[in-house]
């Protein structure tokens, strides 16, 4: 399993690495929520996420990757979301993701991600909601999340 997934990370390695950075940022909003919710389908109602489904997951994070974001994802929302790609691409069962998400550091990049995601993927258009947004709103979307 760890050479599979050194296999699907490699080729975002070797992208990171010579400056092109990482997946693409110019898909469409269709095409990024239609592949973003292929990760999340898989196992949004399992309960017992069996080897077998979390590789699925795996290589449906990984086709997520060759899509990417649309232009325009707010930094905060791209960190976010290469964050959720590592983390998926990183872990050998759904338990270690699971960890890693709590212990990854970038809690405030995965809500801005998910608060974002949520609202391209309904209202269809991408813009930067956090602009808008005080500090304090954001600590305080942190503290809600406690």
């Amino acid at each position: 399993m760890r050479t599979v997934i050194l296999l699907r990370v490699a080729p975002l390695v070797l992208l990171a690495g010579c400056g092109l950075g990482g997946p693409p940022q110019d898909a469409s909003v269709e095409d990024f929520c239609d592949s973003y919710y292929g990760v999340l389908n898989l196992y949004a109602e399992e309960t017992d996420i069996s080897p077998e489904l979390w590789s699925q997951a795996q290589d449906a994070a990984a086709d997520l990757a060759d899509v990417g974001t649309p232009e325009g994802t707010p930094e905060s929302a791209r960190e976010g979301f290469e964050v959720f790609l590592a983390n998926h691409e990183n872990s050998d069962t759904v338990q270690e993701y699971n960890a890693a998400r709590t212990d990854d550091g970038a809690r405030v990049e995965r809500l801005d991600f998910g608060y974002w995601q949520n609202r391209a993927c309904m209202t269809g258009q991408v813009d930067d909601c956090f602009a808008e947004l005080p500090e304090a709103m954001t600590e305080s979307r942190l503290e809600r999340c406690d």
